[in-house]
């Protein structure tokens, strides 16, 4: 997943900070430079707000394109395609579901269970662990 550094906040409110959200550095995340220097390489990867809910995914702090503050589901894995013979593509982050407001709200409806998908017909993702370090 490409994203620009400059649209995630970095900032931890009191309440984030009380349901466990945290910089971090995810595996598979990748910065989207304003320019490309071919010279210096890949950009490193962002740092970002979130909170780790299990070995595959996490509660992503973003901004939706007005600016506002939204919580996104995601998942680290790779699709594979079932045309006629299986094709596995790379290993990514994949949302799980809309984006939430309210990163309170969206936790007690985890802990309860919510199964939400965006899996298209043929399509399967398969979840494997990502890497994370403290930012």
């Amino acid at each position: 997943m490409k994203i620009r550094s400059s649209t995630y906040p970095l900032e931890i409110s009191k309440d984030e900070a009380g349901l466990r959200f945290q910089k971090l550095v995810l595996e598979g995340m990748e910065s989207e430079p304003e320019f490309v220097d071919l010279l210096q390489g890949p950009p490193p990867p962002p740092v970002v707000v979130a909170r780790i809910l299990s070995s595959f995914e996490v509660l992503l702090k973003d901004r939706d394109l007005d600016g506002n503050i939204e919580y996104s589901h995601l998942k680290f894995g790779y699709s594979t395609m079932t045309i006629t013979v299986p094709i596995r593509g790379e290993t990514d982050w994949q949302p799980v579901g809309a984006p939430w407001r309210d990163a309170a709200m969206f936790l007690n409806a985890y802990g309860a269970g919510i199964q939400e998908s965006h899996d298209l017909p043929g399509v399967f993702f398969t979840v494997v662990p990502f890497r994370f370090r403290a930012a």
